[in-house]
């Protein structure tokens, strides 16, 4: 589309950029009226046309000037003012009375018509001109008081001053095309800046100004190339939220959990110290204990050598009380011979107070067990001390004496039958001990088991804190890093932001590059 055309015709019009500047050729053109009126006021002074300068001049210059007040930056003020220029040059061409110099003018002030950026001023204005040449010419060839050119019968100078027009006027359209299609650029460039509105939003449609000509298709395959570009940067820029979002939520789930390593890593060398304190308390127990469990295996083989003297004197104390009661028998059945034999008694009663000694020897060294054989033997010794004594009175005493003879034979029986219990006792506390001595050497190669396994829970216990603690050490060291990394997520998602909310300022009409 050319820029000619009524369709860029009408949307420069419309736009802020051109319509600013046809304004602004306006009131140009109204300074331009007005320095054409001092002009023809001094050809009114020079040649005396007062009338033509107070009443033409003075209402070009009035028509114009209120035309722009009305409708600034219109086509019709364009025109009206292409017109006042020509009426000028017409009027300054008349006071000159033709001199062919004023034509100039013409040219001029067609030339100044060039600043609208618009061919139709300027195919008025030298439609206008042309009219007058014509017209006028004419009236001055039939003797009429106004003035085209000096003399009458140039025709031809008509034609050339009117090719002159023409070509110009071919020209000047030409340019006035070309710098429409300039402006259009211009304009269709100042619609970028119109794209920002109120809420900053920046609109890159290139809608808005494909139709503006070469320079606005230009301006729209930039602007395509730059929504390709923009539409990518989003992705990125969604991409890059997301991830910062991901790394700041992520930096701080390594916070908790770094808070929580560390607080277990603490517990866990509390823990271990005091797993190391009671290993070490259980490994100095375990030793006492083997070195008592030791001393005890010891003294059960001693307690076990001791209890096998007191069985064999306890065997050999009821072989002694069996013989007692034997010869308590002989006694009884011998009485009637008691005093043939009183000698004999007296070696028996002597015999048998050395065998209630060694009773009572034996039975002190039984200790508790033999408590009661030492009463027996007590007892068999106060009784042959009465044999000694009373051996002189035998023969008195048969009757007592057999009846003593029969008590000492109950009494040895009842001493056998205890003795023989006794013995049972001794036989089965020695076979506990037996049993208790062999366990005691197990008991104290387990204690020392015990005590080495507590050593090397020890040193383990020992190592573990020290890995702790180099855990603790590295924990504390992450905490920097995590601390750094929180710290440049953080950041990285405040930029990140700050990049989102500009690419959402960006939209192509009205879809946006990144949905909320």
């Amino acid at each position: 589309m050319s820029a000619h055309s009524p369709g860029v015709g009408s949307q420069l019009e419309s736009t802020g950029l051109a319509h600013q500047m046809a304004v602004t050729a306006d009131y140009l053109m109204v300074w331009v009226v007005w320095f054409l009126w001092v002009v023809s006021f001094g050809f009114a002074w020079i040649h005396g046309t007062w009338l033509l300068w107070g009443l033409v001049a003075t209402s070009i210059s009035g028509i114009a000037m209120l035309t722009t007040r009305v409708s600034p930056g219109s086509v019709t003020t364009r025109l009206v003012m292409a017109t006042a220029l020509m009426l000028y040059a017409a009027l300054l061409i008349d006071q000159a009375h033709g001199v062919v110099e004023t034509h100039f003018g013409i040219f001029a002030l067609l030339a100044f018509l060039l600043y609208y950026r618009d061919w139709r001023p300027v195919v008025v204005g030298a439609a206008v001109i042309a009219a007058h040449h014509v017209f006028f010419y004419l009236l001055q060839a039939q003797g009429a008081p106004v003035y085209v050119f000096e003399h009458t019968g140039m025709p031809m100078m008509v034609v050339v001053h009117a090719a002159y027009v023409v070509v110009e006027t071919v020209v000047l359209v030409r340019m006035a095309v070309g710098l429409r299609q300039e402006m259009a650029g211009s304009v269709a460039l100042a619609a970028l800046g119109a794209g920002v509105d109120r809420d900053k939003e920046i609109n890159l449609d290139p809608e808005r100004v494909s139709g503006a000509g070469a320079a606005g298709q230009g301006v729209a395959e930039f602007l395509e190339q730059i929504s390709g570009a923009i539409k990518q940067a989003a992705t990125v820029v969604v991409s890059i939220r997301e991830a910062a979002t991901t790394m700041a939520r992520a930096s701080g789930e390594m916070v908790v959990i770094r808070d929580h390593q560390q607080g277990d890593v603490e517990r866990v060398v509390e823990l271990v110290g005091h797993m190391d304190v009671v290993a070490h308390e259980v490994s100095e127990k375990s030793q006492t204990l083997s070195a008592k469990a030791g001393e005890s295996a010891k003294a059960a083989m001693d307690a076990e050598q001791l209890i096998r003297g007191t069985s064999e004197s306890i065997d050999r104390l009821v072989g002694s009380v069996e013989q007692t009661a034997r010869q308590m028998g002989d006694l009884e059945t011998a009485t009637e011979r008691i005093d043939s034999i009183v000698d004999m008694i007296g070696g028996i009663a002597k015999q048998t107070n050395l065998l209630a000694l060694n009773a009572s020897i034996e039975a002190a060294r039984a200790g508790d067990a033999g408590r009661s054989f030492a009463v027996v033997a007590q007892e068999v010794r106060r009784l042959s001390e009465s044999t000694q004594s009373f051996a002189g009175e035998i023969q008195t005493v048969v009757s007592s004496l057999r009846a003593a003879a029969v008590g000492a034979k109950s009494i040895s029986e009842q001493s056998r039958s205890e003795a023989e219990d006794g013995g049972r006792q001794m036989r089965h506390a020695w076979e506990q001990f037996q049993a208790v001595a062999a366990g005691l050497p197990q008991f104290a190669a387990s204690m020392l088991s015990l005590t080495e396994a507590m050593r090397r829970q020890q040193s383990l216990m020992q190592s573990i804190t020290q890995r702790m603690a180099e855990s603790s050490r590295y924990l504390e060291q992450s905490s920097g890093t995590v601390g750094e990394i929180r710290q440049s997520g953080a950041s990285l998602e405040a930029m990140s932001s700050r990049l989102y909310a500009s690419v959402e300022r960006f939209r192509r009409g009205g879809q946006r590059f990144v949905e909320e």
